[in-house]
């Protein structure tokens, strides 16, 4: 038995005409399905009071039918974010895309950077996985964690050590996770300060170095953090997918289905989001609505506030927010009223 819901947190329904809905916050009797499953990987519903099949096309959806035909089978996705790392549970290790042989193999210790990232691209038939290729050693790549309580961050290397605030003022890398690992991260624009927990900032010494200190005069407490792992960026907020919305070029954020946007950034710390179905660019309007119209690239800003969790800063200086109707625009105030974005 199971219940259908929907991205608006509302339950699907079939009565005894048939007649389909899908309003109710608390299910009753109605909202009760058995989940058929077929040879082929699609499944059917039937309503368990009225006994009858989920069936239809496109707008014209019913729970009438009192036989299972092509029309009352559904092809389901997987209630996840499609950005995911594969692991074997029998080798014990994680899929990695080998670009010298340009294959995929399952020999990674940690999913780490961007080869070990697959989306996963929802067809007809069911899901396909698509890998990318790194362009960055693994030694450049530092994995954040961030606390969702005290949003402090931590740095862990590959090599499974953490960056910590040792003795003497200089940045060490510590086998274990201390209090002297968490840090503070303030954005300033593109570019992030990093901060200890009592208050002093990482900096760089001319040598690459890294210590702790006070503020300085030139830029060398000043970093960009950039994304290595998320080649193709795949938005979803408490309401649903950011994606078309029927019919329009204007980007919602309530979709069922997503749109996946092809990320790169400048040397600035700024990105630009290429939608990969169009092959266009996001375009802001006046009011701060995005389509996907754009010829040329606008700079956005992501500012991370959860290990997989984003804001977004758009090209007006506003936050990106998603609204239940849909709405997904740049008037957010600041960083408080922004929507979160999984990513």
């Amino acid at each position: 038995m199971v219940h259908v819901r929907s991205s608006l947190r509302r339950y699907l329904a079939g009565d005894n005409n048939g007649k389909v809905t899908c309003d109710r916050e608390i299910p009753n009797p109605y909202n009760k399905f058995v989940m058929i499953t077929h040879p082929d990987g699609k499944v059917s519903f039937q309503s368990e009071e009225s006994k009858r099949y989920l069936g239809g096309a496109e707008d014209n959806i019913t729970c009438f039918a009192q036989a299972i035909s092509e029309s009352e089978k559904w092809v389901l996705h997987l209630a996840i974010h499609p950005n995911i790392s594969m692991f074997n549970q029998g080798k014990k290790k994680y899929l990695r895309y080998d670009a010298n042989e340009n294959a995929v193999q399952c020999d990674s210790e940690l999913p780490w950077g961007r080869d070990c990232v697959v989306t996963l691209m929802f067809n007809f038939k069911g899901a396909d996985v698509c890998v990318h290729q790194s362009q960055v050693t693994d030694s450049e790549i530092f994995q954040i964690i961030i606390n969702n309580t005290t949003r402090k961050a931590c740095f862990r290397a590959i090599s499974k050590d953490y960056l910590a605030a040792g003795p003497q003022n200089i940045i060490v890398a510590s086998p274990i996770l201390t209090d002297d690992c968490w840090f503070n991260i303030v954005y300033n624009g593109p570019k992030v300060v990093i901060k200890t927990g009592d208050g002093k900032l990482v900096t760089t010494k001319s040598n690459g170095q890294l210590v702790v200190g006070y503020c300085t005069t030139d830029n060398s407490q000043e970093f960009i953090l950039k994304l290595t792992n998320r080649p193709l960026l795949i938005l979803q907020s408490d309401y649903g997918f950011v994606a078309f919305g029927s019919g329009t070029q204007r980007l919602d954020g309530n979709r069922p289905m997503y749109e996946v946007s092809r990320m790169t950034s400048d040397e600035d710390g700024y990105y630009q989001f290429k939608l990969v179905s169009t092959d266009k660019y996001w375009e802001m309007d006046k009011d701060g609505f995005i389509s996907g119209t754009g010829e040329q690239p606008i700079n956005f800003i992501i500012q991370l506030v959860g290990s997989n969790v984003l804001i977004l800063k758009a090209p007006n200086g506003k936050y990106m927010i998603t609204q239940q109707s849909g709405d997904f625009k740049a008037t957010g105030e600041d960083a408080k009223t922004a929507t979160m974005f999984l990513y």
